[in-house]
């Protein structure tokens, strides 16, 4: 497997974006720009990820404003406080730390989000433009995914592409943009019989399901693709869902965990917010 390099593909997004926010400032002298995060209560993890967004925030001149609230708030009051965000001037960008509570209503709160600040591309109106190709941006995740395979020049038209998991933030998003790109779609999950099989046929996986070693050499075919834009622990060691070192000999590409989807999916958040203002602008 030949490892992909998504900390080098991040760092060359956030240059194209810096570039980019350069001339957008020049055009518009006195723009604040912002991007707000709002997350309940103090997970480790998610603690990390919000780590590495504040920092090419800070990097690129970007306003970061973190709303660390109760994970008992009602749902009522979480979709106030983010409604309210979203009328703020300067806050160009919004994002909701998922997963919530269970006792929150996310697609509720996410549909607070406007639809020109909602960077992570998740509520209705913006799935509603991803399904009919209308849309101006992807989900971070599935633009990662997007630019890496353009990146390596994969046609996806007529490839079979197996997406493990069909979560709101990996799963859903991405098969509705590979069925657009004229891709196979199979969407696996828990009950899926004989995942074996659907794996052996793909061309392209993309997981998302936090199972560690979940893909070995034993389930793919030579020559895939495998996108693990998983997060789990192994050893107290951060991993994703596939066993590295099974798949070490078998011809293909894969991202790591970490240093692979991860950094460049948080690139992407930049690269989605200056889209958005670019188009508001």
């Amino acid at each position: 497997m030949i490892l992909i390099d998504g900390k080098q593909i991040a760092q060359e997004i956030e240059n194209e974006t810096r570039d980019k926010l350069v001339l957008f400032r020049n055009a518009h002298k006195g723009i604040v720009i912002k991007l707000a995060v709002v997350v309940l209560g103090d997970d480790q993890a998610t603690a990390t990820f919000i780590k590495k967004k504040k920092e090419m925030a800070e990097r690129l001149g970007i306003g970061f404003k973190l709303c660390r609230l109760s994970e008992t708030i009602t749902n009522q009051k979480l979709r106030s406080f983010v409604s309210n965000l979203g009328k703020t001037e300067s806050i160009k960008g919004i994002i909701v730390q998922l997963p919530l509570s269970e006792h929150i209503n996310a697609r509720s709160v996410l549909n607070a989000i406007p639809e020109n600040k909602d960077v992570d591309s998740l509520c209705e109106k913006n799935l509603g433009k991803l399904y009919n190709g209308a849309n101006i941006i992807l989900p971070p995740v599935t633009s990662a995914c997007a630019h890496i395979l353009e990146n390596l020049k994969v046609d996806l038209r007529g490839k079979n592409i197996v997406i493990m998991g069909r979560g709101n933030l990996v799963g859903k998003p991405t098969a509705i943009w590979a069925i657009n790109q004229g891709a196979t779609v199979s969407i696996l999950n828990s009950k899926t019989m004989d995942a074996d099989y659907y794996l052996k046929q793909a061309d392209v996986i993309i997981t998302g399901v936090g199972e560690p070693d979940l893909i070995t050499a034993k389930n793919v075919k030579k020559g895939v693709i495998i996108l693990d834009a998983s997060y789990a622990y192994k050893n107290n060691k951060p991993c994703g869902d596939c066993d590295v070192l099974s798949l070490e000999k078998i011809d293909g590409y894969l991202t790591p965990v970490p240093g692979g989807i991860g950094p460049i999916t948080v690139a992407m958040i930049y690269s989605n917010l200056l889209k958005l203002i670019e188009n508001k602008g």
